[in-house]
């Protein structure tokens, strides 16, 4: 059952609570679960053995989530839990769980920071140089954007940190408190050896965050990766290929090398 203690005190959001979504959607597992959201941590949380129960700390930011995103932490709480806090020894499928949960979580984080974060930029100095090893991200998205957007998109572009893996879209503020977008492409894809179609897809893929943003899909549910979205992702000429090339493992033995 869920130790309702820590969240009597918490402030009343218009989405569910952890603690009512647990009663609703995971009344027949049997986990004293313990609550509490820290004004400390910003982009962490954690999962403690505790006595005969568990406590789930989390920054303060996750109590305004929608229900979808607190779902998929409850989830991420269960089958860490089920594989006694090692995911080095979950099984492979375990293990792709864990990583969808977690994405969704980061997605989140970076949407909400990237909203209100109160480090300022300069994005006409900061991102001006877009060259990597081969490719060139500006000339990527101005391509992609003339072919596919009419041009009407505008963003900021960088590279992520040496063979980073996660690509994303975020939203910042520059100096004058004015918001911007900005795509980050993964350091890993920042390689001779990568094929042209796969870095354009990702690039097209991120692009779309721009041009569809999220929608609610349900009572207060939100959706970011919805149906409108997919359907124009498969629009990419090259969008079966880069998925198989994903499949295939290639970036995951690259990453070796």
């Amino acid at each position: 059952m869920v130790n309702l203690a820590m969240q009597e005190t918490l402030p009343f959001t218009e989405t569910r609570s952890f603690a009512r979504i647990m009663a609703d959607e995971f009344s027949d597992l049997n986990l004293n679960l313990c609550i509490f959201a820290s004004p400390r941590l910003k982009k962490k949380w954690r999962i403690q053995k505790r006595g005969r129960g568990y406590l789930l700390t989390i920054p303060n930011v996750f109590l305004s989530a929608d229900d979808e995103f607190k779902i998929a932490m409850l989830k991420w709480v269960q089958i860490i839990i089920a594989n006694k806090f090692s995911k080095k020894n979950a099984s492979s499928d375990a293990k792709k769980q864990i990583k969808s949960f977690e994405n969704t979580l980061h997605d989140f984080l970076r949407e909400k920071f990237g909203t209100s974060r109160r480090k300022y930029l300069r994005p006409n100095e900061k991102f001006k140089n877009t060259q990597g090893v081969v490719f060139n991200l500006r000339e990527i998205f101005d391509k992609i954007n003339s072919d596919f957007f009419n041009g009407d998109l505008v963003c900021c572009l960088r590279w992520g940190k040496e063979k980073s893996r996660t690509s994303y879209h975020e939203i910042c503020n520059d100096e004058n408190s004015n918001p911007f977008h900005l795509i980050t492409i993964a350091g890993f894809y920042n390689q001779k050896n990568i094929p042209d179609f796969a870095i354009e897809a990702l690039m097209y893929h991120e692009m779309l965050h721009i041009a569809i943003p999220p929608i609610n899909t349900g009572e207060k549910k939100r959706s970011v990766h919805h149906r409108q979205f997919r359907e124009m992702e498969k629009q990419f000429p090259h969008y079966k290929k880069w998925k198989d090339w994903q499949k295939a493992g290639v970036l995951k033995r690259m990453f070796f090398l």
